[in-house]
């Protein structure tokens, strides 16, 4: 019977994994392109940012598809959340309706309570001044 000398066992291991590594390098897959790391990121609702979106903007003009607050309900805005809508479209209606100040704060949040796919689809009042929290729990439960 041989014996085996933990020296030559600790080498032969070390040159299986200096080999291994090797042919793992040699084997890498190309780089990917930016079109498809935006992809990979949106599809695991990740937040997608370029410096544009760093540099803070004015909230642009709603849109005829965002409906306006009513005189009567002053303080309180009215948003719809269509079917299919993404996280980033919701913070984004949140924020040119000044109920939020950060689209990835908002984000940020939602992924934090782990609610991005508990988004309810329908109308929703909105008081102004609402906390992200609030707003969340809000879009999250169905609308009345």
């Amino acid at each position: 019977m041989t014996k085996y000398s933990l020296k030559n066992i600790f080498l032969g291991v070390g040159i299986g994994l200096i080999i291994s590594s090797m042919a793992n390098i040699s084997a890498a897959p190309e780089s990917l392109t930016k079109d498809e790391v935006i992809r990979e990121a949106q599809r695991y609702n990740l937040i997608v940012m370029d410096a544009k979106d760093m540099i803070k903007k004015e909230a642009p003009a709603p849109t005829p598809e965002q409906p306006e607050s009513k005189p009567e309900e002053q303080g309180v805005v009215t948003i719809v959340i269509e079917s299919g809508a993404t996280s980033e479209g919701i913070a984004e209606q949140l924020l040119s309706n000044k109920l939020i100040s950060s689209k990835q704060e908002f984000l940020h949040r939602l992924r934090e309570q782990k609610k991005e796919s508990k988004v309810q689809i329908g109308s929703f009042k909105i008081p102004q001044g609402s906390s992200l929290d609030k707003i969340i729990e809000i879009i999250t439960t169905s609308p009345r």
